[in-house]
């Protein structure tokens, strides 16, 4: 349990790994929590999720105050994003998408190529 230590019996900081903790509300609230405590903070999705789930982790670490362990995205490990812009990450940095939702387009055409049913 978090409350029962001080950052220094415990760690020096905390990963948030968003699947785990239970997606993106559990996580802003456990960032808050982990702030609090002085804790250095990780934002992570799970290996070799979509430019989707990047998009989430992306968002996420933008509305924290600090993430100073900084964020690991893995889309771009995939051989096929099923988007129809993967997020690029150029000099170290991610570009947050901007757009409805979390600013990703799904490409359906490359889903289907992967689904199991062969349809949506």
């Amino acid at each position: 349990d978090i409350e029962k230590y001080s950052a220094c019996d415990a760690a020096a900081g905390i990963s948030l790994k968003l699947i785990k903790i239970g997606g993106l509300i559990e996580s802003m609230a456990c960032a808050k929590r982990a702030s609090e405590l002085g804790l250095s903070i990780n934002i992570a999705a799970k290996v070799a999720e979509t430019s989707l789930a990047s998009a989430a982790a992306a968002h996420a670490a933008a509305a924290i105050e600090s993430f100073e362990w900084g964020i690991s995205l893995t889309h771009i490990y995939l051989e096929c994003d099923p988007v129809k812009n993967p997020m690029a990450i150029e000099n170290g940095l991610v570009t947050v998408p901007h757009g409805p939702g979390l600013g990703i387009d799904i490409d359906e055409t490359v889903l289907r190529r992967y689904s199991v049913s062969g349809s949506i």
